[in-house]
């Protein structure tokens, strides 16, 4: 499969007749669009930038198990047809993301492939911008999707891609998805849409990679939104925490205020049963010196207060949920 994944690439490529001298180690890809400026639509939002092979589609020059599309394109003077295998939750994500971000779908891959497949994938309309194989930047021979090249600020735009050599001009800014062939039960989208709703919050996007490390993985971490505000981002462990990435929504999780008295009662809580440990040790000590008095008045031999206060200790049952009252439950501090 990877292999006819190779051989698509590099036949897409070839019809360009894109031919670079030795001399010729770095150098950008004439853009014939002019990137435009944010549509009143998604004026002020962040930019989220796609790519689409092996990110949100698998495409092949071969039949396979489930074609979701099949694309026609003409490359020197003939006639090919490519297979798509739609990843899943690809409408989905990009009906979702398009609420909080300005959308720009960045493929390695020629516009007459790439224009068909974006088409069934938004059939409304909701990308903002397409930008091609021609838009790419070439670095010594390799692909590069220069996020500068957008006329944005770079705090705040996101790329997802498959391949780091995507994004390593700024690979700040990017989510390294992994590759997407024929797998049904991928998640990998859908994972992600409650992770980008929060960031989308950020006054600073970067690095991307370890706010997902966060989000998947912390209780709770501190963000500045765009108001430059410190924010406290809280969320209860919960039996998902095994999957790969633990992505809940926000929206789902308990309000800061309501977390803020629970810490405080489990915090009084503990001083409570603290005390009252103390307290029975205190007392404990106090008959421990009645008995090794009354001992020593009355000259009993070998008689060892220590013995006597594991003894007691034993009967009290110091060690057992109920030895200090009712247990009383409450979060744990991290």
């Amino acid at each position: 499969m990877r292999q006819q994944t190779s051989s698509l690439i590099q036949l897409l490529c070839k019809c360009l007749k894109f031919q670079k001298t030795k001399s010729q180690n770095y150098e950008q890809i004439k853009n014939p669009i002019e990137i435009p400026q944010q549509t009143e639509r998604s004026k002020g939002r962040k930019t989220l930038v796609i790519d689409l092979d092996e990110t949100l589609v698998h495409s092949s020059f071969e039949p396979m198990k489930i074609n979701d599309l099949i694309v026609e394109v003409t490359m020197n003077d003939q006639k090919y047809k490519i297979y798509v295998n739609i990843r899943p939750g690809a409408h989905d994500f990009i009906e979702e993301a398009s609420k909080y971000f300005e959308l720009i779908v960045f493929t390695a891959s020629i516009s007459e492939y790439a224009n068909s497949v974006i088409d069934f994938l938004d059939p409304h309309g909701l990308v903002d911008l397409r930008l091609f194989r021609e838009n790419c930047t070439v670095y010594k021979d390799i692909l590069v999707k220069d996020l500068s090249l957008l006329k944005r600020n770079l705090d705040s735009v996101i790329l997802i891609d498959n391949s780091v050599n995507s994004f390593m001009f700024q690979p700040m800014n990017a989510v390294h998805i992994l590759n997407y062939f024929e797998d049904k039960t991928d998640q990998e989208l859908t994972l992600l849409i409650p992770f980008l709703k929060l960031i989308s919050q950020f006054q600073d996007v970067r690095p991307v990679h370890e706010w997902l490390f966060k989000y998947a993985h912390f209780d709770k971490f501190e963000y500045v939104d765009v108001m430059g505000i410190k924010q406290l981002f809280y969320d209860f462990p919960t039996s998902s925490d095994s999957q790969r990435d633990k992505l809940l929504s926000p929206a789902d999780t308990p309000k800061l205020e309501e977390h803020k008295i629970l810490v405080k009662q489990g915090i009084k809580a503990k001083i409570a049963e603290k005390q009252k440990s103390e307290d029975i040790n205190d007392e404990l000590n106090d008959k421990q010196n009645e008995s090794m008095s009354e001992d020593r008045c009355t000259e009993t031999p070998n008689k060892i207060g220590g013995n006597e206060d594991e003894i007691m200790r034993d009967n009290l049952n110091i060690n057992s949920p109920n030895a200090a009252g009712k247990q009383i439950l409450f979060p744990q501090l991290k």
